[in-house]
Formats: C-alpha cells, structure tokens, sequence
C-alpha cells in the first residue's frame, strides 16, 4: 500500500469513499474476501454516517470548489461499496441512521437541484449543468436498487425505456 493511499482513507470526502470502493473491490477480486469485509463493514460508522447529513447533503462537498461534482463523486463510490457490500450479504442501499442519514437521503437531496426545481446554491465552477449525465447514471442505478418515489420520480424525468444511454446500460444492466 502506497503512503499516498493510506492518507486518503482519512479522508471525510470522496478521497476516502474512493479509498473504500477500490480495497473492497481488489479484495473481492483476489479473493482477500477478509479486507473487501472490514472495508464494507466500516462504511456506514466513517462514510454514510459521517459524510452524510438527516437532510442528504453532504457537507465535505458543498463546501468544496466543485460542490455538485465532489457530491456526485461521492455518490459514486458509495454506490460502488453498496453494490461491492451485497457479495457478501450486507445492504447498504437501506441502511439509515437513527436520523435519517443514508445513501437513500444523499440522493434525494440532489434530485431538485438536478431536475431544475431549485436553484444550487453551492459553488459549482462550471455550473451544474454539465454534471446532468453524470446525475443520469446515479440515478439510472439507484432506481434499480431503491424503491423511493422521489428517485422513481426522477427516473421517469430523465429516462424512457429505449433512452438509457448503452454507456450506462453496458456499466449497469438492468437487474431483473
């Protein structure tokens, strides 16, 4: 392990949701099933609990130069350590804090913003905008792993069965 590597998986933001998402998935792809498990089992105290407010934003992005970029980023990864965390028996997708915080909140939080319904109010250079297809796919993911009727909501707005992108449908397939 590089020095580097280790001093990311401090982080309170995406470097450290990263960190995760990459040991756990080299550890499920050597068969180091032992360090995937202490990944996984460590996110919801140091990743979900810690990065993730009751109302579903996240505090170590916002205040972050590129606010709605790091904010999908850490999504991402959490994404990423939910769907590595099923291989071995654990649901990520619903765990919730005894106030609210999840990866279920961190979503919804963002869908107004990205739906145009509100404005962003963060720093964001370049706008958001531009993060629109990355936005798509989070969403593209989470509607197959999440009932919710705000993510089923956005889904509706931003996909039709013959318009998923084949960049997403080759990254996730429909699970059926």
């Amino acid at each position: 392990m590089s020095i580097l590597g280790w001093d990311e998986r401090r982080w309170h933001n995406n470097h450290g949701s990263s960190y995760d998402s990459q040991v756990a998935s080299f550890g499920l792809f050597t068969s180091e099933d032992s360090i995937a498990q202490l990944i996984l089992d460590s996110v919801i105290i140091k990743r979900i609990n810690r990065q993730i407010e009751p109302d579903g934003s996240q505090p170590w992005e916002l205040e972050r130069t590129k606010s709605m970029s790091y904010s999908l980023k850490n999504l991402d990864h959490l994404i990423e350590n939910a769907i590595l965390a099923e291989h071995y028996g654990r649901d990520l997708w619903e765990y919730e804090s005894e106030d609210g915080r999840s990866i279920r909140q961190a979503i919804r939080f963002l869908i107004p913003f990205m739906l145009g319904e509100e404005a962003w109010t963060y720093q964001q250079y370049g706008g958001i905008d531009s993060k629109q297809e990355h936005f798509r796919e989070i969403i593209w993911i989470s509607h197959q792993y999440l009932e919710d009727p705000l993510i089923d909501k956005a889904f509706r707005v931003l996909f039709s069965e013959e318009e998923a992108p084949l960049s997403i449908m080759l990254r996730y397939p429909l699970i059926e």
